[in-house]
């Protein structure tokens, strides 16, 4: 159980942790952008900076297991209605 709470502890501090973004698909060349944005600088996965974050704010990010805010929200308003 100890490893179990180890692991967690672990994997949380480095989720918190800002990773740098993947420069995306090596199908599209490194200063193309296929957002709306054609001429900004391109960022991480074809994306400007803007639209980048708003992409992670609102999908939760690519990473694996990474739970979309729509998702989190409804599990903490399933775990109060729990609670009452």
């Amino acid at each position: 159980m100890e490893d179990f709470t180890e692991k967690e502890r672990e994997l949380r501090t480095s989720s918190l942790t800002r990773k740098q973004p993947n420069t995306g698909s090596k199908e599209t060349s490194l200063d193309e952008v296929l957002c709306r944005h054609k001429e900004r600088k391109p960022f991480a996965y074809g994306l400007c900076n803007e639209c980048y974050e708003e992409f992670m704010k609102v999908s939760g990010g690519l990473d694996g297991g990474s739970d979309p805010p729509a998702f989190q929200r409804a599990e903490k308003e399933r775990l109060a209605k729990l609670s009452i």
